[in-house]
């Protein structure tokens, strides 16, 4: 694929990512993988302040970080990951998509704006999954892990509820 798109020889990039674990781990294993087509990574490493400075301004190539919902509903992501109707370097937004320099496609930003609207649950749901297949296929990021969360608490512990993000982790009805 890559001499069919006139990088025969390879090519290099530079990937920066947290400087603590598992990034690195991560970063070095992209790294080995890129190399067996001839892709060669340089791993940039720094603190995760530096690391996300960096990539707001949009001087990154590349970057290995975490992402999570800011609220649980799908336009939480699809609205910074599919959108970005300015991408100069002034602009009045500066979503996901605009990081990564991603001039989005007309079709899916109005595939973005029909979800977000659709009233219908099954059918917003539906919207949502051909954006997702979508953003996949032809969009500038690839997700590779999902995070989990291992729990364990005694018998007797009750009421205890842990969310999806940290601002929903309650503690306020515990008992035992």
């Amino acid at each position: 694929m890559l001499a069919d798109a006139v990088y025969s020889n390879g090519f290099k990039l530079k990937i920066d990512t947290y400087n603590t674990s598992p990034m690195p781990q991560i970063a070095q294993s992209i790294q080995q993988t890129m190399a067996k087509a001839g892709i060669k990574v340089q791993i940039a490493q720094a603190d995760q302040k530096q690391v996300l400075t960096l990539y707001r301004a949009r001087k990154h190539q590349a970057v290995l970080i975490p992402w999570g919902p800011d609220y649980l509903d799908p336009h939480g992501n699809a609205g910074s990951f599919v959108y970005n109707p300015d991408n100069s370097d002034a602009p009045a937004e500066k979503p996901v998509a605009w990081r990564n320099h991603w001039e989005v496609p007309a079709e899916l930003s109005d595939l973005m704006v029909a979800a977000s609207r659709e009233v219908d649950g099954a059918k917003r749901a539906k919207l949502y999954e051909e954006l997702q297949r979508k953003v996949a296929d032809t969009g500038p990021y690839i997700c590779m892990f999902q995070s989990a969360r291992q729990i364990a608490m005694r018998n007797d512990v009750n009421g205890f509820v842990i969310g999806m993000s940290n601002d929903l982790v309650f503690y306020q009805n515990v008992t035992k």
